[in-house]
């Protein structure tokens, strides 16, 4: 009965307290589903990786550009988010928000063929890279930026981007297998991407949102609170270190 919780392949020898196995079989779970869509995690590193190399061609060969877009783009953040008086406050404002953009993004799986969760990590990798390129444009210290202000907290949410919009690549790809499974055009073994799921295993939009649900509490959920807090108590320590 202890081990009933836990996937055949993940169940512990040693018995845990009742909440203890609840909490391991669902992390056990999790790691069996991340494990499972793990192309697409690394199809969505690739895609970022290009549209960084890509963006930064483009944005430093275009500086009147890339200085209207950038000066667009803090007017309206500082109109939209307005600093907060309170350290808690801003990490409320900025948690709330990445976790809104995150949660939109997995929504994003349930259309299929993919278009809007690529859309959706070509902008935020697009934003990243064109912000660089302007302070680089600007004579600013773009490495010393880089390195205080984007990487402390950007080594989690960076990843989390990522993860993100794999997960969301991964749930299109059932969607769109869906669509042809119901038509009869495809094969039991087609692409790579998609050989991996059993024509009986395909969710509909109902099971997919509950996996929506599931992954974004148990995983999404605490890599941003992460994230959110390094950037509002950690960044702006190593920034004052790199403004010495």
């Amino acid at each position: 009965m202890t081990q009933d919780y836990f996937p055949e392949d993940a169940r512990p020898t040693d018995p845990l307290p009742p909440v203890g196995k609840r909490i391991a079989a669902f992390y056990a779970r999790q790691f069996i589903f991340i494990k499972r869509m793990k192309r697409f995690i690394q199809l969505a590193g690739f895609l970022f990786l290009l549209t960084v190399v890509l963006g930064a061609v483009f944005f430093l060969s275009n500086p009147e550009v890339t200085s209207k877009r950038t000066a667009d783009f803090f007017a309206s953040f500082i109109r939209r988010h307005p600093r907060h008086p309170n350290q808690w406050g801003t990490f409320l404002l900025i948690f709330v928000k990445n976790l809104q953009a995150s949660f939109t993004v997995c929504l994003a799986g349930l259309i299929p063929f993919f278009i809007p969760s690529v859309i959706s990590l070509i902008f935020n990798a697009g934003l990243l890279i064109m912000i660089l390129a302007y302070f680089f444009i600007k004579n600013k210290p773009a490495v010393t930026l880089f390195f205080s202000a984007i990487l402390p907290h950007g080594l989690i949410e960076i990843p989390t981007m990522i993860f993100v919009a794999g997960f969301s690549l991964y749930l299109s790809s059932q969607m769109t297998r869906r669509i042809f499974r119901k038509k009869g055009t495809w094969t039991a073994r087609s692409a790579d991407l998609f050989g991996f799921v059993r024509q009986d295993e395909l969710p509909d939009r109902v099971e997919a949102f509950g996996s929506i649900i599931e992954v974004f509490t148990g995983v999404i959920v605490p890599l941003v609170l992460i994230a959110a807090l390094v950037e509002t108590f950690i960044t702006p320590l190593i920034l004052r270190l790199f403004a010495r």
